[in-house]
């Protein structure tokens, strides 16, 4: 591979990362935000409702704010805010890295730094297709080559982060 392959290869990969982490972590953060509202939200009513004698009605709402508080549990959601929080930290740096050395490094340099990005990839807990999809569009466009963008179905691109696609 020539070093311009090699460092479109390393930018590309980074700047896709960067963007997945991103995504992944904005999404489970307002997962975050969304459960913990709902949650608060109707156990406080809950109580409310309980005082104005409505048993039945504060008994559902007790049952939503409770299976949104075992949601949060089961599905790790505030772990995986730090996970990815962590994953996008981890590309950044690594990208500031690449910027410092790409004009001054050598093939073996730019080799070293492309195995430590594929490693760094391999972290990766889960790769929902569609997303993947979707950060290289976006990292497509910050390079300057949108013509490398790739189509994607509206309805896949709104459900990215809930099914492999």
């Amino acid at each position: 591979m020539t070093k311009s392959q090699l460092l479109w290869t390393i930018e590309s990969g980074l700047r896709i990362g960067i963007s997945y982490a991103s995504l992944r972590y904005w999404f489970f953060l307002k997962l975050n935000v969304f459960l913990s509202i709902v949650a608060l939200t109707s156990l406080w009513l809950s109580g409310y409702v309980f005082s104005g004698n409505h048993p039945g009605l504060s008994l559902v709402l007790n049952i939503v704010g409770s299976v949104s508080l075992i949601a949060d549990v089961i599905l790790n959601v505030k772990g995986s805010v730090g996970y990815w929080s962590s994953m996008y930290e981890g590309y950044n740096s690594m990208l500031s890295e690449y910027t410092r050395v790409r004009n001054t490094a050598s093939i073996p340099e730019l080799d070293a730094l492309y195995s430590r990005v594929l490693d760094f990839d391999g972290k990766c807990k889960s790769v929902m297709n569609a997303l993947v999809v979707l950060a290289r569009n976006e990292a497509c466009v910050q390079m300057g080559k949108p013509e490398c963008k790739a189509k994607i179905h509206p309805f896949k691109s709104f459900t990215a982060n809930f099914f492999k696609w």
